[in-house]
């Protein structure tokens, strides 16, 4: 709001910082003079994301088929799944149309911005207010957002790391909000979470591998992997059934499907798709192609 954005979409930029500092500054002018400019605030949270735009990349395009096919992704080390408490089910489940991550100083979180913008809608509602307008509602509808937060554990030890390597003293706005520094942390847990390479159908996958000139041995390792993802329905439910040495196995083995654009979690028959690019590289080529700034 501080930037002028009002639309629910638009994500704020670095771009933006001037136009969000005025305003703030006005803004806290206008309350009390007891408050301070906004340079005297700490910062304790940021929020990284990017916004997929389904069209860009397919045809055909349902976010919940995507949400599904993301949820069924990887939890990295120290981070568990958000649960919310069912009332009807009488117990903790996982967001329904999100994959959110937590630990003590990050948030992973991607979701459907339509369904996100449905609910917010209903609470406005609930409270009095406008809801949210349905030409906002049918812009979002092919958005996934892929959003990573940044608590103040995780910007305190960032900024003396950054510190140290510049020998400077810490650049609180220009050093956490340049475009660098979202798009390093939207990749690194992007490909920690989502996993590289592009979606496929488990025969199309197969059909990739075996065309490859690997020996059987490393051959027949790929598809193990593939196939149990596809049986446990999830990398993260495949890797719990996995000790020890089978584990190093199974990494190196995510490792090696990356390699050759093959993400582990496989297409279901019944979507009717036999592929799907990777998001996040789909994203860049798009960018560049346009010569767009990422945001």
């Amino acid at each position: 709001m501080m930037g002028g954005l009002h639309d629910y979409l638009t994500a704020a930029t670095y771009d933006d910082m001037s136009t969000v500092i005025d305003n703030f500054n006005l803004a806290a002018k206008r309350i009390s003079p007891v408050l301070e400019n906004f340079s005297s605030y700490k910062i304790d949270r940021i929020d990284y994301c990017i916004n997929f735009d389904l069209r860009d990349f397919m045809e055909k395009c349902n976010p919940e088929l995507i949400i599904n096919l993301i949820k069924r992704g990887n939890i990295p080390a120290f981070f568990k799944e958000y649960t919310k408490y069912n009332e009807t089910a009488h117990r903790t489940q996982s967001m329904p149309d999100s994959f959110y991550l937590i630990n003590n100083s990050v948030h992973i979180n991607c979701y459907s911005k339509y369904i996100q913008l449905q609910e917010l809608s209903r609470q406005k509602i609930q409270y009095g207010e406008l809801p949210i307008p349905q030409t906002t509602l049918d812009a979002a509808y092919n958005i996934i957002r892929f959003e990573v937060q940044y608590k103040w554990f995780k910007l305190y030890s960032l900024s003396r790391k950054m510190k140290s390597v510049t020998g400077h003293e810490f650049r609180k706005y220009e050093d956490l909000l340049s475009h660098s520094s979202c798009r390093e942390a939207v990749t690194q847990y992007f490909y920690k979470t989502i996993i590289a390479g592009d979606w496929w159908t488990l025969k199309e996958a197969v059909g990739i591998i075996t065309s490859k000139n690997y020996n059987c041995q490393k051959k027949a390792r790929l598809i193990k992997v593939l196939k149990m993802v596809n049986h446990f329905r999830s990398v993260e439910k495949a890797k719990e059934n996995c000790q020890d040495s089978e584990l190093r196995i199974f990494h190196q083995t995510l490792n090696d499907l990356s390699e050759i654009n093959i993400n582990p979690v496989t297409i279901p028959k019944e979507y009717g798709i036999k592929h799907i690019p990777n998001l996040l590289c789909a994203y860049f080529e798009q960018t560049q192609k346009e010569k767009g700034v990422f945001s």
